[in-house]
C-alpha cells in the first residue's frame, strides 16, 4: 500500500474558500477513485490554521496513477486550488505495518 502525503501552506485571508473547494470538489473526487483506500483532510492544530494536510492510503501503486498520473509525486490540484496556496508539495511512503494479506484484503 502507499501513503501519500500532500501539504499545503494557505495564503492569509484565503482559508475558507480552500476548506470549500476541498470539502466540495476535492475530497468527493479523490473518494471515487478505484484503488483508494482511504483519504483524509486536516488543518494544522494552531490559531492560524494555515497549513493543510490530506493524506490518501492507496491500495497499489497503479491505483495512484490513474488518480496522480505517472508522476505519483507532483500534486493533483483543482481549479482554482493553486491561487489559494502559497506553496505545496507531495510525500510517498511505503505502508509497512501491514501484512501482505492485510494488503491483499484491503483490495478486494
Amino acid at each position: 500500500m502507499i501513503l501519500r502525503v500532500f501539504r499545503g501552506k494557505v495564503l492569509a485571508g484565503r482559508e475558507q474558500e480552500l476548506y470549500r473547494l476541498v470539502r466540495t470538489i476535492g475530497l468527493p473526487a479523490v473518494r471515487r477513485q478505484p484503488g483508494l483506500i482511504a483519504a483524509h483532510y486536516g488543518r494544522r492544530l494552531d490559531p492560524t490554521g494555515d497549513e493543510i494536510v490530506l493524506t490518501t492510503l492507496w491500495a497499489d501503486v497503479t491505483s495512484l496513477a490513474a488518480w496522480a498520473g505517472p508522476d505519483s509525486s507532483a500534486p493533483v490540484l483543482f481549479e482554482g486550488e493553486a491561487e489559494l496556496l502559497a506553496h505545496h508539495g507531495v510525500e510517498l511512503f511505503e505502508v509497512m505495518d501491514v501484512t501482505d494479506a492485510e494488503a491483499a484484503a484491503s483490495r478486494a
